[in-house]
């Protein structure tokens, strides 16, 4: 019965999704269209070199561009990325932006690995996105200092049993 419902809702709701998305000048993968990023003054936060997904299997690469991209119903780091950058002022969105690119390929690389294996799981990106979405809220000091609070739990995380991890490194 769940399962009719879910499917009846992605019916009936998807294609006004689809309507809606690209009204606002984003592409069916999530990305804003290029003139939409020109206009905002900002690139794509989310590229990287490919030696950084050539150390995952594909199945992890699909896992993080999940991540990346996010899900019906789930907004992905390029989204969230994209909020955020928002609220800084304009001259601090280049550096705004290598943080967040970082603090993403760092957080989606370890996520997209096997469960058993991985040291950030699904609860933790969730207390993240609750940590960013109450900052958001308050501003850009609170963003920044939950940014930076995210950052370095990730990293002692990532470093944690004296394994160095190559996401924990400066891009």
């Amino acid at each position: 019965m769940h399962k009719v419902r879910l499917l009846y809702l992605v019916l009936v709701f998807f294609p006004l999704f689809g309507q809606l998305i690209s009204a606002a000048g984003v592409s069916a993968n999530g990305q804003r269209s290029e003139p939409e990023q020109q206009q905002r003054g900002r690139s794509n936060v989310l590229e990287i070199g490919p030696e950084v997904l050539d150390q995952l299997s594909e199945q992890e690469r699909q896992w993080y561009r999940r991540f990346q991209e996010g899900v019906l119903f789930f907004d992905g780091w390029s989204e969230i990325s994209e909020e955020l950058l928002a609220i800084f002022p304009e001259e601090e969105w280049p550096t705004r932006q290598v943080m967040m690119q970082r603090l993403g390929v760092k957080i989606g690389t370890e996520w997209a690995k096997d469960n058993e294996t991985r040291k950030i799981d699904t609860d933790m990106i969730q207390q993240w996105g609750d940590l960013l979405r109450g900052a958001f809220r308050r501003g850009t000091e609170e963003t920044l200092t939950a940014l930076h609070r995210i950052e370095a739990e990730v990293d002692s995380i990532l470093l944690a049993n004296d394994r160095f991890s190559i996401t924990a490194r400066e891009p």
